[in-house]
């Protein structure tokens, strides 16, 4: 059931970006960040539907009326600089087959990165892209503090299985990292509901 829901509900995004493109950064985002799928037990798990997504709006931004210009700031300048030197180096890896696999896998998210920047254009789009994130993690912030409170915390807390987010530890890193996030939203929210449950959920992590 789970793998047909996150299947139905992934391909109906799909559906919104060929109208609005910068969705599909929200979409990979949550894919990339929660991965659902991973959740699943079945087809799903093994669907790449971050990488579909990627080229689903790659392809649809550059068909699309959407300004096509890299926003030239120290920042992305920097960073295509650290590209090109970790492609330089990766030519002289001692273990060259392993570097160029892991050279295709951080590449694979660079390129989304760089497309972000082309795409969350306004205020609107760059905090719908943190909801995004934001809630994605934080997920796992609800999910695992129920786990720990109803088996007495004799249990470690972490993420889905061959994902960044794996391990305790790097499932408590991430988390500690959505706090700013988090308080963010807390801030710019004007619903009082969620305002408190913002606030709950910042108190949490920050506590």
């Amino acid at each position: 059931m789970r793998d047909i829901f996150v299947t139905a509900v992934v391909f109906g995004a799909l559906l919104l970006v060929f109208k609005h493109p910068h969705y599909g950064i929200y979409l990979w985002s949550w894919l990339s960040y929660m991965n659902p799928h991973k959740l699943a037990w079945g087809f799903a798990t093994s669907i790449p539907f971050a990488l579909m997504t990627a080229v689903v709006t790659l392809t649809v931004y550059l068909l699309s009326k959407e300004p096509k210009h890299m926003p030239w700031t120290p920042e992305t300048i920097l960073l295509l600089v650290f590209l090109g030197w970790v492609t330089l180096t990766t030519f002289y890896a001692l273990y060259p087959q392993l570097a160029w696999e892991q050279w295709n896998k951080v590449m694979k998210i660079q390129i989304m990165t760089l497309l972000t920047t082309m795409l969350i254009t306004d205020r609107k789009r760059l905090e719908g892209l943190v909801w995004v994130i934001a809630l994605s993690l934080a997920f796992y912030g609800v999910k695992g503090g129920i786990f720990t409170i109803l088996h007495g915390g004799v249990y470690r807390v972490q993420g889905p299985e061959t994902t960044f987010i794996a391990g305790n530890n790097e499932l408590g890193l991430a988390l500690i990292m959505t706090i700013p996030l988090l308080r963010y939203l807390h801030l710019q929210t004007q619903n009082k509901l969620i305002r408190f449950y913002m606030f709950i959920e910042f108190s949490q992590y920050d506590g």
